[in-house]
Parts: structure tokens; sequence; C-alpha cells
């Protein structure tokens, strides 16, 4: 997804509602950070502060020492009294929107159920996600202070939609950094390609619910996305070296050369000798 020139720059609104540090904050905006000197080490907030991440990519380590991964589509949540520590990675990319509300308040969603104290969740980063970003910037800009508490509301509300959006209730975040983590032994070749059961024993999680899991967040299962990887890897072989059909099928982990084929029909609707054929001389 694009993101538009003009908003990587810092454009942020701040209202103090009371002079509580811990319930009188609000605040939105977008935020760019350059440098990885916009990093943030061992920062505790008194109220809630969050941000979804639009572009650019960084960690975020929690109170208890755990690092997530942060790329476009992440939400990050500071939550109140506790210690986290934000690195950017100083590539120039890095653009957040932020919101934050009272301590109170949030304890009030969490106690509902509205939102969780999982640090960071993955709605993802879509045309409608980006939307409501520019819409609670838009009402900042335009409502004036007599109206703070329709502004209160709808940073809420915004807080509320990002655990909605992460696929309807919430994604935990040390449950996506587990799915990353297999995504990558899936695609692994060396010394070879693990199984899918290998692969739910290494990331700690019961078969079942790692298949489960997995198909839910790439809308595939894990073993026919193992196949598709292998496919891809065998597509490299077959362009740059003379190995044989036979030769390629057991480096991808297929039991032979037909098997092999057949596999590599049912996804690319042809042979893997017509595809080097069609390929090479092209």
């Amino acid at each position: 997804m694009r993101i538009p020139e003009q908003l990587y720059r810092n454009q942020t609104i701040h209202y103090n509602i009371t002079h509580s540090p811990q319930d009188g904050v609000l605040s939105c905006g977008f935020l760019h950070k350059p440098n990885a000197g916009f990093s943030q080490s061992g920062l505790v907030f008194e109220h809630y502060g969050a941000f979804l991440l639009l572009d650019g990519s960084g960690t975020y380590t929690d109170s208890e020492g755990y690092e997530y991964e942060l790329e476009p589509g992440a939400y990050v949540q500071r939550l109140p009294g506790r210690e986290h520590t934000t690195l950017v990675n100083p590539d120039g990319k890095w653009l957040e929107f932020f919101v934050c509300f009272g301590k109170r308040t949030y304890e009030n969603l969490r106690d509902l159920k509205l939102i969780s104290d999982t640090p960071v969740v993955y709605p993802g980063l879509t045309p409608h996600t980006f939307q409501r970003c520019n819409y609670l910037m838009g009402c900042f800009q335009r409502l004036t202070e007599d109206q703070l508490s329709v502004l209160y509301l709808y940073s809420q509300e915004f807080a509320i939609e990002m655990f909605r959006y992460a696929r309807n209730l919430y994604v935990d975040g040390r449950e996506f950094a587990r799915m990353q983590e297999a995504e990558e032994l899936l695609n692994q070749r060396k010394p070879r390609f693990l199984n899918v059961r290998e692969v739910s024993e290494h990331i700690g999680m019961p078969y079942d619910r790692f298949r489960k899991k997995f198909k839910e967040m790439y809308g595939i299962s894990p073993g026919a996305y193992q196949i598709d990887s292998r496919i891809n890897y065998s597509k490299t072989l077959l362009l740059d070296t003379q190995k044989s059909l036979n030769e390629i099928a057991l480096i991808c982990n297929f039991a032979d050369g037909f098997s092999y084929s057949k596999a590599f029909k049912q996804r690319c609707h042809l042979s893997p000798r017509e595809f080097r054929k069609s390929h090479l001389n092209m």
C-alpha cells in the first residue's frame, strides 16, 4: 500500500482534559522517525499510548523482555506504568500514527475485553485501517475544545477497531511471532526441508493448533504452503542448473520425479520439462 509523501513529517495534536498525567492526556498524530536516534529505550508512560506502524520496521521489547519484530500493520501499545523499548531501523522509512488517552479509560476497555493487554497485535495495513487514521486525525483538526468528549470517544473507538481488525478478535503478538518463525522454517532448505510436524514441535505448538492458526493467518495450510515453497525453489534449480528431474525432486524433498512432476503440473499447469524448455528458449 502506497503512503502519500506529504505524510512523512510530524503532524500531532495534543489536549489536556485535566491536569492529571495519567488520565488527562488526549492526543494523536503522524510521526516520521528517519533514523535510529528516534528510538526509545526504557520508556514508561503514565497514560495509555499506542501506534499503528504505517511504514518502516524495527523491534519492540515489552516489560518482560519479550521482543517483537515490527512491520507495517503492527499495532503497538505503550501500556501505562510498564517499561518498554522501541528501536527504529535507520532506513528513513518509519512512519507511525499514534493515539493517547487516559489510564483509567484503557483499564475500562481492557476489563470489558474490548482491547487486551497484549503489547503488540497485528490488524494489518489496509486502505480501511489507513482511512481510520486519517479520519481520526481529521476529527482532531476540525473539532473544537468544547467537543473534547467526542474526540475522547473517537480515540477509544480507534483502539477498539485495531483489535477488531486483527482477525476480528486479535492476533496475539507472541503467537504471530511464532507463525513468522514457522514460515521461515517451512521455507528452510538446508540441511533439508522440515515436515509440518517437526515445525510445530520446533515452535512449541500442538500440531492441530498450529495447522489451524497458520491457515487463519496465511489463508493456506502449512503443508500446502511448504509444497508451494518447494516448487518455487525447484524452478530456480530448473533454470540455473543442469540437474535432472529426479535430482531436483530429491533436493526438494519429493519422493521421486513422478510425484514432483505431478505436484509441479498441478500448480503451474505445465510440466517441469515444459517449464525449463519454455524459459530457457526465451
